[in-house]
């Protein structure tokens, strides 16, 4: 038997003997074998430690990354509020108007009521009259509060804490109806009204509200600057289930978005509006939120002069990874 014949057993046999040449040839053997695996050995090191290091550089580019997008979530945030400047002070100053005008009326009633007191002419039935005047401007007063403290917690949903620490299970309704009341004067501005339709009166989510309500502020407002060539429409937003999800389709029948364009349409700082009209980012801040916050999806379908369909499928379940 060779030696080579002998080194392919997996079990040297207790009868073989070995000549001085056979031991010499395994010990260069083995010299050989122990110089190839101190070099792979050198050579798995080097890699484990560039794999270190690419790691780190990995984790480092993510946390550039998050703390990127959280700009961008500012930066377009603090320009869909200074879109909207005009509707805060019109819907803040109506109410406002209102509650002026019913104290004034409410404080000639009082001074009329103070008078009428120890006048024997002035019956139950008058008293009754000016008390029944003061309870109608106490109601105004009421309903015009009750508006301003509904849009000032729409505004407060858009200006809120932007990290999405505040993780919580609500339902998507009031949110929504929150920003349709921020947008209002916008709306009614342009020319458009939205049909909001729902599949129920309590559909909850998991996530942050404040980036729900962005992402619909950024859609709506798209939907709208989608009209001004055709001076006003309607837009239909629409709540539905689909299985685990919740989908939300807002739908306009603007002028639509070219087909050139349409892979473009996430692409931070691509836009099509003017410079003072529109950042390039609240598309790519919608998408970011969608698949981010909610582990979701979006997808569009549009055609020149006919109009865009967004479909916003959102995960209708609580979220068991870490939120960062």
């Amino acid at each position: 038997m060779t030696l080579e014949e002998l080194l392919k057993k997996e079990e040297i046999p207790k009868d073989i003997k070995l000549s001085k040449s056979d031991i010499r040839k395994l010990i260069i053997k083995y010299k050989g074998l122990l110089k190839e695996f101190n070099r792979n050995e050198a050579f798995w090191k080097s890699t484990n430690k560039n794999l270190e290091h690419v790691t780190l550089q990995l984790k480092d580019a993510y946390k550039i990354l998050r703390e990127n997008q959280q700009r961008m979530l500012a930066i377009e945030k603090m320009a869909s509020l200074g879109r909207i400047t005009a509707n805060i002070a019109h819907e803040m100053n109506t109410p406002l108007a209102a509650i002026k005008l019913t104290l004034l009326e409410l404080e000639s009633l009082v001074s009329e009521y103070m008078q009428s007191i120890g006048n024997k002419n002035v019956t139950i039935y008058n008293h009754k009259e000016i008390a029944n005047d003061m309870n109608k401007s106490i109601n105004i007063i009421k309903k015009a509060i009750d508006h301003v403290i509904s849009f000032v917690k729409g505004i407060k949903a858009q200006t809120r804490e932007l990290t999405p620490k505040d993780h919580h299970l609500f339902n998507i309704i009031p949110t929504i109806q929150d920003v349709l009341l921020l947008l209002n004067y916008n709306l009614h501005e342009n020319n458009c009204s939205v049909n909001f339709k729902t599949a129920d009166d309590n559909m909850k989510l998991y996530g942050s509200e404040g980036r729900l309500a962005q992402i619909i502020t950024n859609l709506l407002t798209n939907a709208i600057d989608a009209y001004k060539w055709k001076n006003g429409g309607i837009i239909t937003m629409e709540l539905t289930y689909s299985k685990s999800d919740i989908v939300l389709t807002v739908k306009d029948k603007g002028c639509g978005i070219k087909k050139e364009n349409l892979s473009k349409i996430y692409d931070p700082l691509f836009t099509t509006k003017g410079f003072t009209t529109g950042t390039g980012l609240g598309l790519t801040i919608v998408r970011d939120i969608i698949t981010t916050d909610f582990d979701g999806e979006i997808d569009v379908k549009s055609e020149v002069d006919k109009g865009t369909t967004f479909t916003l499928y959102f995960k209708n379940t609580k979220k068991s990874k870490k939120v960062i």
